[in-house]
């Protein structure tokens, strides 16, 4: 199984010119180069659930452990 970003998983378009980026705004981990190649992903793209104000459930996210209990990513 190919290894993909959170943005092509959750397929949100929040990504730096995803197609909802305009509305939503820009994903803070598609933009987070201090977590660049972590877990092999762009940016923070594998390691979302670790940055404040991403989106997860429609729901902007909040600090780090809210995102651990609510992100789901084991998947990814």
């Amino acid at each position: 199984m190919k290894r993909v970003n959170c943005w092509e998983f959750k397929k949100c378009g929040r990504e730096l010119a995803g197609d909802k980026a305009a509305d939503l705004g820009i994903c803070p981990a598609s933009m987070n180069t201090t977590l660049d190649g972590v877990h092999s992903g762009i940016c923070a793209g594998r390691a979302c659930w670790a940055v404040a104000g991403t989106m997860c459930g429609g729901e902007i996210q909040g600090p780090l452990p809210r995102n651990i209990r609510t992100a789901g990513y084991a998947i990814l």
